[in-house]
Formats: structure tokens, sequence, C-alpha cells
């Protein structure tokens, strides 16, 4: 008896051991998790900053974002397009299109004001989303893996 509780005592500790040593043991999914919720953060904090550079680099330079501007009140899709890097670089150098949905004051109807002090972003797979307790009212980013990096694949907001 005292054999086997002996032999089952080493064998826990063996794995335990090969547990703590083993490169990556679970850590692949934490790794990714961990990845994704650092880059939304990093949107966040740039949005807040007003940073353009930190909110361009939350966004492919090679392939497109996709925006869809829902309506306030149906939550029906009203627009949908896509959207290249470059086109953001020109618009946020130029202070013009782009520029005015990411850095205008929140007014009421602007993606702006989902990033004030306190507001909490949930998140349900690759998607995070700020519920305003409206069913109607759409304010989510979806991210995607590119080249072992995060960036924004879509974005959704409720337009008036």
């Amino acid at each position: 008896m005292r054999k086997r509780a002996a032999r089952m005592a080493i064998g826990v500790a063996v794995v335990l051991a090969l547990l703590l040593v083993m490169p990556g043991a679970g850590s692949a999914a934490d790794s990714k998790d961990s990845g994704l919720q650092k880059a939304m953060k990093s949107f966040v904090q740039a949005m807040v900053r007003k940073d353009s550079n930190g909110i361009l680099a939350a966004f492919s330079q090679r392939n497109p974002w996709r925006f869809v501007g829902y309506e306030i009140g149906t939550g029906r899709p009203l627009e949908s397009k896509m959207v290249s890097f470059a086109q953001m670089s020109r618009d946020f150098r130029a202070r013009k299109g782009w520029y005015h949905f990411f850095f205008d004051d929140p007014n009421g109807y602007t993606f702006r004001i989902n990033f004030g002090k306190g507001e909490v972003w949930k998140r349900r797979g690759t998607t995070y989303a700020r519920s305003s307790g409206d069913r109607s009212v759409r304010h989510y980013i979806k991210w995607r893996q590119e080249g072992g990096k995060w960036v924004i694949a879509e974005i959704g907001d409720t337009s008036p």
C-alpha cells in the first residue's frame, strides 16, 4: 500500500514538473487571448488620446477593413464599405473623411462617444462590443489575426 502511494506521489510530481518546464505548455490559447486583449486595450488608449499613429497601428496595411453603419431604432444596416489603410492615412493627414469618424468630439452620433472614461467593451470571441442597453444600437469591433498580429477586421456603428 505504501509503495503504491509512493509511486502515485512520484507520478504526480513528474507530471507537475513536466508542466512547469515544457515551453508553451497550455500557453498557446492564453497567448492568443492576451494578444487580442492587448490589441483592444491599445486601440482604446489610442482613441482616448486621439493618437492617429496608434489608431492606424490597429489596422492592416495590406488588407482593407469593413465599416458597417446601422440605423438607430431599427438596427438595420444602412451602409457597408471597405476601407483601405492608404485611404485612412490620407484622410488623417488631410483632416477629412475618416479623420472625423475617429477624431471628432462626441456629439451623440460619432464613433468617438464609445471611448469615454469608464466605457466597457465586452468581448465575445474575436469581437468587442459596447452595449447601450438598446438592442437597436450597435457598436462593435471585430478583430482578425494577420501575420501574427491582431488587426481590426470590421467596425459596426450606429448612425442617426
